[in-house]
């Protein structure tokens, strides 16, 4: 996706839970602005100012705001800070990879900890168990952040 990325305010971070949620985002002015939407993957979080409050924002990357400018545009779309945008939520696709699994470090034998990424679809993970080898019984693990769980 070429760091198509962005961080968003609180209602759509959700305290970590919206990490790795995909956006069609499409900017509304049309003297610079082309009519393509870009795909945005949400990364992180954008505090205060202009994500406080409610608000409804993305902080996107340069490549995303290239994306949504008209040919050779880029540069002075992103130095206009503020533009209006529709969004919407759509399915993350990751060309060839559907999800992968990363043990976090400070894991142990008691403890595990795991980073979930490309999660093609929708994004969302509601709930992981876990379940030994040589056991019947799943247990539940529980989010801690974004995409960790433990």
């Amino acid at each position: 996706m070429k760091a198509r990325v962005g961080a968003v305010s609180p209602v759509l971070f959700k305290s970590g839970e919206g990490c790795g949620a995909c956006y069609k985002v499409r900017c509304l002015d049309r003297g610079i602005c082309s009519r393509r939407a870009v795909t945005v993957i949400v990364t992180d979080e954008c505090p205060g100012g202009v994500c406080a409050g409610g608000r409804t924002h993305f902080d996107l990357s340069g490549a995303a705001f290239g994306r949504l400018a008209v040919a050779g545009a880029g540069g002075q779309l992103r130095n206009r800070g503020e533009i209006n945008v529709v969004f919407r939520r759509t399915a993350c696709r990751y060309g060839g990879k559907n999800i992968a699994f990363h043990v976090n470090q400070g894991s142990t034998g008691f403890w595990l900890s795991l980073l979930v990424e490309f999660e093609d679809g929708d994004g969302d993970i509601g709930s992981m168990q876990l379940k030994q080898a040589n056991s019947a019984q799943w247990q539940d693990m529980q989010h801690i952040w974004g995409a960790r769980g433990a």
